[in-house]
């Protein structure tokens, strides 16, 4: 076995398994679900929860040389996704492990107990995040994709304003090549954008494949509207409907889908309506009803952008000066367990970060 795979299986997976499983227990999870979420015995759980989460986080620091906020947020955000999918939790757990193999966090471990030379600097290049997904989407001939995701980050980062419309599950940035077929053509943030020290913060740079719920988000609308290649989330409450107002943005607001049963062959009659998000049918998968509920939203859009093509002139006359002017927004009030959300989507991520600073400043303003 070579060295990062020790280190990740002996040092990093029992540290960050034993605070994910303080996180998930806090949140009122039993230890047999807990257990079945972690993928480990009932027994390993009990024995986890024994110790103080405050072992497993220092332990975390001291090896890894993280912060103290890092290592929370991380155990924060696992148990998010594993809650959410499986699948979203192993890819946030491996973004996290890339990015401590990048920063150099392993090196100091593998040169004292793996007896690796020092000058050896194979983890931080294999893992370089501009190299590696450069070099992934070089045959897709957009790389700008990539860097237009780290500038609307930046520009989140610079705002003081922006955490004030950041939702309790995160923010997240999502940005598709153009005639996207699949997930995997979805670049956004592992591990999403959080919030640290007051402040929005990317903690790992972005990937192609890495967000199941954003980029199933984005793919709803542009399949719809091709010109759509670009999401963000942001929270929704009665100031961000002010702010919404007040700037004349365009919004649309999710409903419940209904469809109504076929005729009775026999009867002639038409069957009750029935709700197609039934809480009874999805309430393995909180997910499903948000999708569901976007499928059924229209955006305010003309015939000729509908159909992927620009704006005739006489459309366009009022739009070009600025391409935050094609920006949308969709309202979800969420419901049970789910977070009202507010989905700002356009072009590129850069123009759905303007719209969104401009009404986190107005939300700071009505404070």
């Amino acid at each position: 076995m070579q060295p990062p795979c020790e280190v990740m299986v002996n040092d990093f997976l029992p540290s960050i398994r034993g605070a994910v499983a303080h996180e998930l227990s806090s949140r009122g999870y039993s230890q047999s679900r807990i257990a079945a979420l972690l993928g480990i015995t009932q027994a390993r759980v009990s024995n986890y929860l024994s110790t103080d989460r405050s072992r497993f986080e220092a332990e975390l620091i001291r090896k890894f040389n993280v912060g103290s906020d890092e290592v929370e947020r991380y155990a924060s955000l696992l148990a998010e996704d594993l809650t959410r999918s499986q699948v979203d939790g192993i890819f946030t757990l491996y973004s996290i492990w890339k990015n401590l193999l990048f920063s150099g966090s392993i090196c100091s471990i593998h040169q004292t107990e793996y007896g690796v030379s020092r000058q050896c600097s194979v983890c931080m290049e294999l893992h370089r995040p501009q190299i590696r997904e450069e070099r992934r989407v070089a045959d897709f001939g957009d790389l700008s994709i990539l860097e237009n995701l780290r500038e609307a980050a930046r520009l989140l980062e610079d705002s003081f304003e922006f955490p004030l419309v950041m939702p309790e599950v995160s923010v997240n940035i999502a940005f598709c090549r153009p005639n996207s077929k699949t997930n995997s053509d979805v670049a956004a943030f592992p591990g999403r954008i959080n919030r640290v020290h007051g402040r929005a913060k990317a903690l790992i740079p972005p990937e192609f494949g890495c967000s199941n719920h954003m980029a199933r988000v984005l793919m709803i609308f542009n399949r719809k509207y091709p010109f759509i290649r670009s999401v963000m989330n942001i929270k929704y409450d009665s100031r961000v409907e002010l702010a919404i107002e007040k700037l004349g943005l365009s919004k649309t607001e999710t409903h419940l889908v209904v469809t109504e049963r076929k005729k009775s062959s026999k009867t002639g009659k038409l069957g009750q309506l029935e709700s197609d998000i039934a809480l009874k049918n999805l309430k393995s998968n909180k997910d499903e009803q948000v999708l569901r509920r976007l499928e059924a939203c229209e955006l305010p859009v003309s015939p000729s952008e509908r159909r992927g093509k620009q704006p005739e002139e006489s459309e366009r006359k009022e739009k070009e000066e600025v391409a935050e002017e094609r920006v949308f927004l969709v309202i979800d009030k969420g419901g049970e367990g789910l977070e009202p959300i507010t989905y700002v989507l356009g072009q590129t991520p850069v123009d759905v970060c303007r719209v969104a600073l401009k009404i986190a400043k107005n939300y700071h303003q009505s404070l």
